[in-house]
């Protein structure tokens, strides 16, 4: 069958790999090494890791979190391309594709809940990128009730093809062994407000689950659609439009995730089911419950937050730590440091992030102020943590009495910062 729904849509890593066994992307995926990811979002995902939990692990355990939370995202995402191509006929359902379907679980507690609320009308369900996301639809689908798929504009170009049918479409599909709750999942795209409207009717008069990926919802300013929620210790602006959605069609809204146990299965489960309350009509509690379950899941498992690339888009800007004028004390503290070469960032807080075009810039992770911008300030930070380097800029320093008061002032507001610190000797050339 050929169909509009054909079109590989492929993340650059594997571009070379279409039509690749599942066993070969999973091989693929585990030979990537942080150069490799890089370009993919890597240095964000570290710095959004060193957020939450860089009280937690030390720098090579959030290396090795980031590479693994880089590969799984990649791997994930093939993976379901794969099962969605096979279902529409462009690679054969064959038995990977099969074993993939049968991985796909509700844990029983998971499924009682779902049915129970199902048979009484419909539910928001919101999903966040944690694991396996973007199977839930199709579990909840085997549940025998309709899902519908909230995406943006860009998801809908990339994934709302696949759930495009036709009858001919549906009955070649079930000839070939795909499972008729395929045909259960459609898209809307919340660009297109009558289809939205008349979706959220239909919502009203017969049950089905209205899945939306909530932190894929990003906000840049506060609105009516948004609620200030904390996560983690971070503040978060967040889009309520879950939240308000249940409280507008008086449904329950509940929190799914889908565990990724091992390769051959996805575990899916109930966090939290919100019940509709008349008396709080507030978005801002049920977002942060919402949230809760997913801080949870994030701080057990990292490995599995393919959120953890973005995250940094939700998060609402904190002051700028540095302090107008650093003490008597860092002044002196980071003359020392410049002069023994054993100044450098404070690698619990700060991340270096490479920027296109070959340059980078560092980034305090709890204020995401960055750092570096000017060929000055760059020379000076790319400096630090290395013997040989702070001695170069040490001996500028002295020769040019102006700029080396300027260099250990903007230094010295870092130290005060808590943004540097100084190495112990046998620390020397750590970056």
């Amino acid at each position: 069958m050929k169909s509009k729904s054909s079109e590989d849509r492929r993340e650059p890593w594997c571009a070379s790999l279409a039509g690749a066994s599942l066993a070969t992307l999973r091989a693929t995926a585990a030979e990537l090494d942080a150069d490799k990811l890089r370009r993919l979002g890597y240095d964000y995902c570290y710095l959004n890791l060193l957020t939450l939990l860089g009280d937690r692990y030390s720098t090579e355990q959030l290396y090795s979190l980031t590479t693994e939370c880089m590969r799984n995202h990649l791997l994930s995402g093939e993976e379901f391309h794969a099962y969605c191509l096979a279902a529409r006929g462009q690679r054969p359902w064959d038995n990977e594709i099969q074993a993939l379907h049968a991985g796909i679980q509700m844990t029983p507690r998971g499924k009682l809940i779902m049915q129970d609320l199902l048979a009484r009308g419909s539910v928001i369900v919101a999903g966040f990128h944690w694991g396996a996301f973007r199977f839930i639809p199709f579990a909840l689908s085997s549940l025998g009730f309709p899902v519908k798929a909230i995406l943006g504009e860009a998801g809908i170009g990339r994934y709302g093809s696949y759930f495009q049918f036709s009858d001919s479409d549906r009955a070649e599909m079930l000839a070939r062994g795909v499972p008729e709750s395929f045909c259960r999942i459609s898209t809307i795209g919340t660009h297109r407000e009558s289809d939205l409207l008349s979706a959220l009717k239909s919502l009203k008069r017969n049950p089905a689950a209205l899945f939306i990926p909530v932190d894929g919802m990003f906000t840049a300013a506060p609105s009516r659609s948004s609620a200030e929620i904390s996560f983690g210790g971070v503040a978060l602006q967040v889009k309520a439009n879950p939240a308000r959605l249940a409280a507008a069609l008086q449904v329950p809204l509940v929190a799914l995730f889908a565990a990724r146990e091992d390769a051959a299965t996805i575990m899916i489960d109930v966090a939290e089911v919100i019940a509709h309350d008349p008396a709080r009509a507030a978005a801002q509690p049920a977002m942060q419950s919402l949230y809760r379950t997913l801080e949870e899941r994030v701080k057990a498992c990292p490995e599995q937050w393919e959120g953890a690339r973005t995250f940094h888009h939700l998060r609402k800007l904190a002051p700028s730590s540095l302090p107008a004028r650093p003490s008597p004390e860092d002044i002196s503290a980071v003359r020392s440091g410049v002069e023994s070469g054993l100044l450098a960032f404070n690698r619990s807080r700060v991340a270096c992030i490479q920027i296109p075009g070959g340059g980078r810039t560092w980034v305090d992770s709890r204020t995401l102020e960055c750092f570096g911008r000017t060929t000055e300030a760059l020379e000076t930070l790319s400096a630090l943590g290395k013997p040989d380097a702070m001695g170069r800029l040490w001996r500028e320093i002295c020769s040019d009495e102006k700029r080396g008061q300027s260099l250990i002032y903007f230094l010295g507001q870092l130290h005060a910062a808590g943004l540097l610190n100084c190495l112990p000797a046998s620390s020397a050339g750590l970056a």
